[in-house]
């Protein structure tokens, strides 16, 4: 059914523990997203054309294949809402969940506290057991001011972050953590959306393996998380009388504000940042399943970040030779 975008209200979502299986009956576990620029693009593909056997040759239609397509989806980015402090686990924002699903790993770490004798780089939490190398962890400098650095190394209470804090943390401050998403060799998940409109129509679309980026990193504007959805089936979804009437609490979008960018460890002047995660995904052919197909693989991974920085002979050596290197940057509210 071909729908006007402009008729299209509001998007639920769900996380899918059986391939291409609606989770959720009456639509009460579903979750609204706050989504602007949905495109839905179902596709029903062709099996065979029908012909008439008169001497008109007139097409009597088309018996409809396997149902298909895509879906897509921009959200602002947010917070989570609730800061993981001393002995708080962090917990999934709106998007986390998806996150997770394309992504395919999670660590929601416990927030601790930091122990007398840090430095600007390492130095003792009062309890390490959450924190794993690669996570991102925060403090607070001053009241509204975050600062968040990459955990590199760890040694049983010790751990060694980088960028360098801007100055060494104290005795007890919170040692902030967060949900950090990472790409995996399996584990990937499916969701389900609900898409509602105008005039009381519903549409289910399940089995979505998905994709993100982050766009529209710059100074003074509201970055974006983008969605992208390969759909395996396509239903009415009218007897969902419990979707979600108000929306989670969750903070306000945030703005691209204070947002240092270090690049090989040095804080570096950037204009315009964006990433993407490209999820290489290719269809599990099988005759049992209701499309023909048992779900998608997740055949290869490739992350790119595209950062706009003024020109610089480093920089220029280090492409020149193909340098890898480290590149870190953090929002507002704790986003890093």
């Amino acid at each position: 059914m071909a729908v006007g975008i402009s008729k299209i209200r509001s998007l639920y979502i769900a996380t899918q523990p059986t391939w291409a299986t609606d989770p959720d009956a009456d639509g009460s576990d579903y979750r609204f997203v706050h989504a602007r620029d949905i495109a839905p693009a179902p596709d029903f593909g062709e099996a065979i054309r029908r012909e008439l056997q008169d001497d008109t040759f007139d097409s009597a239609g088309i018996i409809p294949g396997a149902e298909g397509g895509s879906f897509a989806f921009k959200t602002e980015l947010r917070g989570p809402g609730t800061a993981a402090a001393s002995a708080v686990a962090a917990i999934h924002g709106e998007m986390g969940l998806s996150l997770l699903a394309i992504f395919g790993s999670v660590n929601l770490g416990t927030g601790t506290t930091f122990v007398t004798g840090w430095t600007t780089t390492s130095g003792d939490v009062a309890v390490a057991m959450t924190i794993n190398i690669g996570d991102i962890v925060y403090r607070l400098v001053s009241t509204g001011v975050y600062e968040c650095r990459a955990v590199t190394a760890k040694t049983g209470s010790t751990i060694t972050v980088a960028p360098a804090w801007s100055g060494a943390p104290a005795n007890s401050d919170v040692c902030y953590a967060m949900a950090n998403y990472r790409a995996a060799s399996s584990g990937f998940g499916y969701e389900a959306l609900v898409m509602k409109g105008d005039g009381g129509y519903e549409e289910l679309y399940l089995g979505c393996v998905g994709n993100m980026k982050i766009e529209n990193l710059g100074a003074r504007k509201v970055p974006l998380m983008a969605f992208d959805y390969l759909v395996d089936d396509v239903n009415d979804a009218s007897a969902k009388g419990s979707l979600p009437a108000t929306t989670d609490a969750y903070p306000s979008a945030v703005v691209t504000r204070r947002a240092p960018v270090y690049i090989n460890g040095t804080a570096t002047e950037c204009a315009e940042l964006a990433f993407a995660l490209d999820n290489d995904r290719k269809p599990i052919p099988s005759n049992a399943g209701t499309q023909g197909r048992s779900g998608w693989k997740v055949v290869g991974q490739s992350r790119m970040i595209t950062a706009k920085v003024q020109r610089s002979e480093t920089y220029m050596t280090m492409y020149r030779a193909k340098t890898t290197f480290p590149f870190f940057t953090f929002l507002d509210g704790g986003l890093a």
